[in-house]
């Protein structure tokens, strides 16, 4: 599979690369995806944290509003992980049919010969 690190800072050479293989990959698809994607688990790294940090402060027992808080805090991770779920499928096929990058020395043709 290709590292989509590479993609994201190397785009041009990508999409020459798919161009001269003839391969049709909508990699503005691939990216939106990846930025989601990448948003989604910022945001369920954030809330777990916040959890744990609670969770460590409240040994001694919570508040009301500390339960409501948690509470709306779970509600957002399942829909964040559901949200994450509904990417990650297109995302790894776009992701895996990205074939590699073709070396330097070889011609551009309609086909391998």
């Amino acid at each position: 599979m290709f590292d989509i690190n590479f993609i994201r800072e190397n785009r041009g050479k990508v999409e020459e690369a798919l161009r001269n293989r003839n391969k049709k990959i909508n990699l503005e698809r691939l990216l939106e995806l990846d930025e989601k994607r990448r948003s989604v688990i910022t945001e369920m790294d954030a809330l777990r944290a916040e959890q744990n940090e609670v969770s460590k402060k409240s040994k001694g027992g919570v508040d009301a509003e500390t339960i409501a808080k948690m509470k709306n805090v779970k509600e957002r991770l399942k829909t964040l992980e559901a949200e994450q779920g509904s990417v990650e499928p297109e995302y790894a096929e776009l992701l895996s049919a990205i074939p590699n990058m073709p070396d330097a020395d070889v011609p551009v043709g309609k086909d391998e010969s």
